[in-house]
């Protein structure tokens, strides 16, 4: 990434790339007019100060990427992850430093991006191949392995509009793999979509990466693991960390297990709201850590809840997901019949056999026919280790559990 290969030049070169944003609607107007008149008379007008209510959402932003790299780029919502994308297609300036992009560049930022939604399946192949530089017979000779990857046949004419969030991701990623960009940017677009699918894509990612340089954004760990080279830790619009993909999720987790904040609670809860959930502590039994337990430990969760209208027979339930793969590994559930104005549901998960990593804990209380209050990533809980030298997980860490077991060989 930073250092070069021998006698090979970066497709991709970022160097001290900074963006700043106004948080002020207004003020950011004002600021955009007088920004266009200082390019018009100044060829290079100084935008390396902040004004009010500006901020800085990049800040010397520096690395490249190779061909034949996947470089994944992680960091927490807000991060500046998505922008960075951004500059780089060229849907956003820079205010400070040089991007410089040899060849073309496919992006599947969002969902939906770069499609127009009147526009049948079929006609947004062709515009979307025409963006990345190729010619009508270039798409023609490539249109039936896109309709045929994307599993869309029978939707090709339909208005895009009309495609779940799903279908774009298939389609996205189908023109996206079989056009082969010299440069692809991918934004969560495993992220929906069903399993069978994804699982295709990566595939064909794994084809394909030895012929094009690659930026992955993902919050799926294991994914950027088995994926990537090298990675890039972003907090708070820096490089915080940057190299082997290994060394980097590894400062990734060490930041969230010694930080008890949880971004984006309200974006991960919905329900009815007759019972709310209040609060949640997790620890391991024995090492008593606030979100911190061992392999082999009891996992002990208590999550408070308040109760605003009186309800009978009521359902709770605390499961655990992996944030890596976003597999759901347990789900446990208590019924009660009368809950009174306030309580607790304590939850013991007896000899957690998780590999060491993030989990998240998952909360919800039903009525039977309405979730009440569903919380998905209430909490993290870091795997640190194990407490048992016996259980040892797989060189190439494909282990989400551990089984106790015995193995042997016979003659």
């Amino acid at each position: 990434m930073a250092a070069d290969r021998v006698g090979s030049i970066p497709l991709l070169e970022v160097k001290n790339v900074s963006k700043k944003y106004c948080r002020s609607l207004r003020r950011s107007l004002i600021y955009g007019c007088y920004d266009i008149l200082d390019a018009v008379r100044y060829k290079n007008a100084n935008r390396e100060y902040l004004r009010k209510d500006e901020f800085w959402s990049l800040s010397d932003i520096n690395f490249t990427v190779q061909r034949g790299e996947v470089l994944a780029v992680l960091g927490r919502n807000g991060a500046g992850k998505t922008s960075l994308l951004k500059l780089i297609n060229g849907l956003l300036n820079p205010d400070k430093g040089e991007i410089t992009v040899r060849g073309s560049v496919g992006a599947l930022i969002a969902l939906g991006a770069g499609f127009n939604p009147v526009l049948s399946g079929r006609e947004n192949v062709y515009v979307n191949a025409a963006i990345l530089g190729f010619t009508k017979k270039e798409t023609d000779a490539n249109y039936d392995e896109i309709v045929s990857f994307s599993e869309l046949e029978e939707f090709m004419n339909s208005p895009v509009k009309n495609y779940s969030s799903g279908m774009r991701m298939r389609l996205g990623f189908a023109i996206a793999s079989q056009i082969k960009p010299d440069i692809l940017l991918l934004d969560e677009v495993f992220s929906v979509g069903d399993i069978s699918f994804r699982r295709k894509c990566i595939k064909k990612l794994e084809e394909i990466k030895k012929d094009v340089a690659v930026l992955f954004v993902s919050h799926n760990l294991r994914l950027a693991e088995e994926l990537c080279d090298q990675a890039i830790y972003l907090e708070k619009g820096r490089i915080k960390y940057a190299g082997d993909v290994d060394y980097v999720n590894g400062k990734y987790l060490e930041d969230i297990n010694h930080d008890n904040r949880f971004s984006d609670v309200a974006l991960n809860r919905e329900g009815t709201g007759e019972i709310r959930f209040t609060g949640i502590v997790a620890h391991g039994a024995i090492s008593g850590s606030n979100r911190l337990t061992l392999t082999g430990e009891d996992l002990i969760i208590e999550a408070g809840y308040e109760v605003f209208k009186e309800m009978e027979n009521i359902k709770f339930r605390v499961g655990i997901e992996d944030t890596r793969s976003g597999v759901v590994i347990t789900m446990a559930n208590v019924h009660a019949k009368h809950v009174g104005k306030a309580g607790k549901v304590v939850c013991t998960f007896n000899n957690i056999c998780l590999r060491p990593g993030v989990y998240s804990i998952n909360l919800g209380v039903t009525d039977g026919r309405f979730g009440l209050d569903i919380w998905r990533f209430a909490a993290e809980v870091v795997v640190s280790g194990a407490r048992n030298e016996d259980v040892q997980f797989s060189i190439a860490d494909s282990d989400l559990v551990y089984l106790p077991h015995q193995i042997q060989v016979v003659e």
